[in-house]
């Protein structure tokens, strides 16, 4: 089912001033951020690589 959402991960922040915005206690450690809403824009998707060029059969 498509909601209409968009996503963005969020890979370098500062982990404590997030936990102090979040109010999240010392003792969990934040991996990743990842946000979620309705986006305001609807760009074109950007070509992909074919998965054929991207995988490593051989070493």
């Amino acid at each position: 089912m498509d909601l209409g959402l968009g996503t963005c991960w969020i890979g370098l922040y500062d982990s404590d001033i997030l936990k102090e915005l979040l109010d999240i206690e010392d003792r969990y450690h934040i991996v990743n951020v990842l946000l979620v809403g309705y986006p305001d824009q609807a760009p074109v998707a950007r070509p992909r690589l074919k998965k054929e060029d991207i995988i490593i059969k051989e070493f």
